[in-house]
Order: structure tokens, then C-alpha cells, then sequence
């Protein structure tokens, strides 16, 4: 069973049809214009730290009251955010200059 696409800038506020597929996992929006690939959930991702880091991974969840799981999805959107910040960073700059 096929799964319904909606857009996510207008929700098919108009058309709840007006999405089509233009191409592998892309769609496009003909209310709005917008072309995007639906967002699929959560992956689960496995990986080994520390016995130092676990330990303080388990002091800052007790204290936040959060879980390791989520502090560290937090810190890996934040390395992205930043890295994402960074390398846009020389084409600010020569815009700048101009």
C-alpha cells in the first residue's frame, strides 16, 4: 500500500492531490511550487563509545532528566548545524567583499 504524499510548505491546503512524483524519491508541489523528497522517520544507528564517555553520558542524562538517546541526537544536530554554519562560511564572505 502506497503511503500519501503531502507537502510540507502548504499541507495541500488546496488540493490534497496537487503532489506528484517528478523523478527518484522527488516530488512536486503544484499548488506551491515546491519540489522536496518526503521525510521518512527516525533511523536507529548503533555505535561504541567510551567507558569514560558512557560514564559521563550517564551523569548528564540523570542530571538533565534526559535520555543518552536524546542528548545524543541533540549533539549530532548541533555538529551539523555548526559544520552546515562552517562551510557555508567562504561563500558569505566573498559575497561580502563585493
Amino acid at each position: 500500500m502506497k503511503r500519501e504524499v503531502v507537502c510540507p510548505k502548504c499541507k495541500g491546503e488546496e488540493s490534497p492531490n496537487s503532489v506528484e512524483a517528478i523523478g527518484d524519491s522527488k516530488y512536486k508541489c503544484f499548488e506551491c511550487l515546491t519540489e522536496f523528497k518526503p521525510v521518512s522517520g527516525p533511523v536507529r544507528v548503533g555505535m561504541r563509545i567510551s567507558a569514560e564517555t558512557n560514564d559521563w553520558l550517564d551523569n548528564k542524562s540523570y542530571e538533565l532528566g534526559m535520555t543518552k538517546s536524546a542528548l545524543l541526537t541533540m549533539a549530532v544536530e548541533n555538529f551539523r548545524k555548526e559544520s552546515d554554519a562552517i562551510s557555508s562560511m567562504p561563500m558569505i564572505l566573498s559575497k561580502l567583499k563585493e
